[in-house]
């Protein structure tokens, strides 16, 4: 699937001015995982993008459980189009989660 332009595509501080962001989005891998809130059946989803105020390769990868409201590893990275050094990289993995059900009276 393709987003573009839309909120969460177009991450920004309150103070940056807009930016155009295009992201192509796969289901890479479906694989069991091991972090620190535990072990995990999930699947890969990759993603690679642009930005095209800044000209930057966009690269993110998310290990993703359906049901779960958090994604349970992230990593993203910021390239830069010209020297294609990396301008800044995130990584952040769940930890911990308690998660309760709801359901309807």
């Amino acid at each position: 699937f393709r987003v573009r332009g839309s909120p969460g595509a177009d991450s920004r501080a309150p103070s940056a001015p807009p930016t155009e962001t295009y992201y192509d989005y796969h289901v890479a891998a479906r694989k069991r995982i091991r972090i620190a809130a535990g072990e995990f059946e999930s699947f890969r989803i990759d993603g690679e993008g642009y930005n095209l105020h800044y000209g930057s390769q966009l690269r993110f990868v998310a290990w993703l459980v359906p049901g779960l409201n958090f994604a349970l590893r992230t990593d993203r990275r910021r390239i830069d189009g010209r020297s294609l050094r990396v301008l800044d990289a995130e990584s952040r993995e769940l930890v911990s989660c308690r998660q309760l059900r709801w359901t309807q009276a």
